[in-house]
């Protein structure tokens, strides 16, 4: 999410897939991730939105982030955020 003075707005994503999550190849590795969105200043469109939701129809680099993912058994499922 980007962080100005305006309303939040989603300006890149990451996509994981959840079997190598839930089968712990990724777990305790850190790893770099590239973000991917819209180019800077591109107008408000619904391509500018599916660019930022679905990185692999984005057109613009927008950073990596180190993240390393642990999982751990629930008894019921939890959302958090």
């Amino acid at each position: 999410m980007d962080d100005d003075a305006g309303s939040d707005e989603l300006s890149g994503s990451i996509l994981f897939n959840t079997k190598d999550i839930v089968e712990g190849q990724l777990e305790g590795l850190y790893r770099w991730y590239n973000v991917y969105g819209s180019p800077l200043n591109y107008p408000a469109s619904n391509a500018k939105t599916q660019m930022n939701e679905h990185p692999e129809l984005a057109s613009n680099w927008k950073g990596r982030v180190l993240i390393s993912i642990d999982c751990k058994e629930e008894a019921e499922p939890v959302l958090r955020r």
